[in-house]
């Protein structure tokens, strides 16, 4: 059997200066291993259940190093390119979740962020309702502009800032989850000791593990999941929706669109009625929405020209800019239509009375059309 190395090890990686390494992976049962770090070999035997340990002493920071495990039957595997420097989590909800390429003068920031002694390891979003996870989901990477674009934004300034400062490799570690609430990041010891009732719900979770199907928690949820489905398919059929998108629809009966249309989770329709030189007849357009929160299906005259849904990291925020193909774009009057999906809190167009222009593809923004202003919203359905 090859020797493995646990996931939250790999090439690129940063290990904890001053501070005892302990190197931790898979063999067979009984396997003996050499496990040589830079110019440091030692050896263990991989336990009953396959697991192994090889612990080396600190070291100051520096690299780049190598590690090597090698099985008694010669069988290896190499991570290269290991500093040693400082490791930090860096956890938390939308702040820290919050990416790069959506900060101001992001382009640049992107652009400059190349930097060799600041590695980067993201861990996707997994939900783990039985307990800690036995194994990391991400990998190692260098710090460089294609790595740090969806990194988070916070955890980046922080570690260049220190890196800047102390001079030694700094380790990012990131796992956040927007909205995420404090229970989740809370052990199961402390709501004991705290005496309070989550411990019977994850007691409950337990139980019904190996069916969940039985538990009377996800049943209940499953009832008021149904229930939405079916007043919302009712409402839906209280209105030809689909027509919302098209510029023949009348919408005199809307109302005048405020940032916070959407006043809880639900959707919502917005529409906006632009007049256009007919020199822009046949022209290809750039639509600039600016932020909706949550997410989106944009059309131009009826036709759908983009859209952006919740597995874009950080979308509730993410401004739309999207193309529209010059055979939809007609001289005089055009259409623009927005439905708008929110699943938590407040939602809308959020940069309404703010930054949304329509403009031509390879012109000057500056000459733009300002369309921030007079949109009609409604209110399609609201989750309560």
């Amino acid at each position: 059997m090859m020797p493995v190395i646990d996931a939250v090890f790999g090439s690129h990686m940063v290990l904890q200066r001053n501070k005892p390494v302990a190197l931790t992976g898979g063999a067979a049962p009984g396997e003996s291993l050499t496990v040589e770090f830079g110019n440091v070999q030692t050896s263990t035997v991989a336990d009953q259940h396959g697991r192994w340990c090889a612990v080396f002493e600190p070291r100051p920071a520096g690299g780049p190093y190598q590690i090597r495990v090698e099985s008694a039957s010669g069988e290896q595997v190499e991570l290269n390119d290991v500093l040693s420097g400082d490791v930090w989590f860096c956890s938390g909800q939308s702040n820290m979740n919050w990416p790069l390429s959506l900060c101001d003068n992001s382009a640049q920031e992107v652009a400059q962020s190349a930097c060799e002694r600041v590695r980067l390891f993201q861990e996707p979003r997994r939900l783990s309702p039985y307990g800690p996870v036995a194994s990391a989901g991400g990998k190692w990477q260098k710090c460089t502009p294609a790595n740090v674009r969806d990194f988070s934004a916070v955890a980046y300034f922080f570690g260049r800032q220190l890196q800047n400062d102390l001079q030694v490799p700094i380790g990012l570690v990131h796992a956040s989850l927007g909205g995420a609430m404090i229970n989740t990041f809370i052990p199961e010891s402390g709501f004991a000791a705290a005496g309070l009732p989550e411990v019977d719900e994850i007691a409950t979770l337990r139980q019904y593990r190996d069916r969940p199907a039985d538990n009377p928690r996800l049943i209940a949820a499953a009832k008021r999941l149904g229930e939405w489905v079916k007043s919302f398919e009712i409402k839906m059929n209280q209105v030809a929706v689909n027509a919302c998108r098209n510029p023949g629809f009348d919408d005199s009966g809307w109302e005048q669109a405020s940032r916070q249309t959407l006043d809880a989770p639900g959707s919502a329709w917005f529409r906006r009625e632009v007049v256009l030189d007919p020199k822009l007849a046949g022209s290809d357009l750039r639509l600039q929405l600016g932020r909706v929160n949550d997410c989106d299906e944009t059309f131009f005259n009826g036709v759908p020209v983009g859209s952006t849904d919740w597995s874009v990291a950080g979308h509730w925020f993410k401004p739309r800019d999207y193309n529209v193909p010059g055979e939809l774009v007609h001289p005089g009057r055009n259409l623009i239509a927005v439905h708008v999906f929110n699943y938590n809190r407040e939602g809308g167009l959020t940069d309404l009375g703010g930054e949304m222009r329509l403009m031509k593809s390879d012109g000057d923004p500056n000459d733009g059309l300002n369309i921030a202003d007079n949109w009609k919203g409604w209110t399609e359905f609201r989750f309560t």
